[in-house]
């Protein structure tokens, strides 16, 4: 004779399994961003208090809907895929803004963090690889560093301080294809090399 189900055994895992979730997951969505609508700007891999984090540009006049987008970081040669996905309703980013993703827990970010990714990708940024980003299957922008030839940064990402975009440039989703365009940011805050997050980078020196 079969045994009955143990209905608070499977309740009790149920809530279990929910409060494991650090967010709830969203419906697929995909955001209205056109591709060049936003730049990737500023990486920093540093495992230090200031964290490993990405940054994001609006150079548009307009906000810009985040929810859904997704990030997509490898290696070089494709392997160690990870993606981070924005779960967070109601995600915007303000025109020419910037938006900092962090590898932290969503809910002990740093002032300088906008979004913690640490539930999707908890691991070390890699010293040479790409970031892509994409709105559903719509790649919007696309950076590669440690890659020697000039549509990509020949640096790979700094032992200190971040590889940033040059301030001194116009920063497009094409601006920031030029390997040229990009250069360390190593300027010590009086704690830590932390680069310009949420804000407009400095100038690369000549």
């Amino acid at each position: 004779m079969p045994r009955p189900c143990n209905f608070g055994f499977f309740l009790a895992l149920s809530c279990v399994l929910f409060l494991a979730c650090e967010r709830e997951p969203i419906e697929q969505f995909c955001p209205n961003v056109g591709v060049g609508e936003l730049a990737i700007s500023e990486i920093r891999g540093v495992t230090d208090a200031a964290g490993q984090w990405f940054e994001l540009h609006n150079p548009n006049d307009t906000a810009v809907n985040l929810t859904g987008l997704s990030l997509r970081l490898a290696k070089l040669d494709g392997a160690g895929e990870w993606e981070i996905v924005l779960r967070e309703q109601g995600l915007s980013l303000e025109p020419f803004g910037y938006f900092v993703l962090g590898r932290f827990n969503s809910d002990d970010l740093p002032s300088h963090v906008d979004y913690g990714y640490a539930a999707d990708f908890d691991g070390d940024i890699y010293s040479a690889g790409f970031l892509q980003l994409y709105a559903c299957e719509t790649l919007i922008d696309q950076v590669i560093w440690g890659q020697d030839d000039n549509s990509a940064s020949a640096e790979i990402l700094p032992s200190d301080g971040t590889l940033s975009f040059d301030g001194a440039v116009v920063l497009t989703a094409e601006s920031n294809d030029i390997g040229a365009n990009w250069c360390y940011d190593e300027m010590d805050d009086g704690f830590y090399k932390s680069g310009t997050p949420k804000e407009m980078n400095r100038a690369c020196e000549p």
